[in-house]
């Protein structure tokens, strides 16, 4: 069950290497974020593949984050130097 949950996870993943589909991949993220704490905090047998999504889905969180800051920045530093 684990497996199947994680295939979307991956397909973000592979979305953020295209640049593509950020926000549904972030939003996907969460999700998985979100069951991971809660198959954590129930089911003990669990632990390790849970907090392997945890640190997994938090990785791809920050590096979407990432990749949309770095975009602000080329526009803030493109935005200025047009305007000098």
């Amino acid at each position: 069950m684990t497996k199947f949950l994680t295939l979307p996870l991956m397909l973000t993943a592979i979305g953020l290497l295209i640049k593509n589909a950020l926000f549904c991949g972030d939003v996907i993220g969460l999700l998985h974020f979100f069951h991971s704490i809660t198959e954590l905090w129930t089911d003990p047998t669990f632990t390790a593949p849970a907090l392997t999504k945890i640190v997994l889905t938090t990785a791809l969180i920050c590096a979407i984050g990432w990749d949309d800051l770095q975009k602000r920045r080329e526009a803030r530093a493109l935005a200025s130097q047009t305007c000098i």
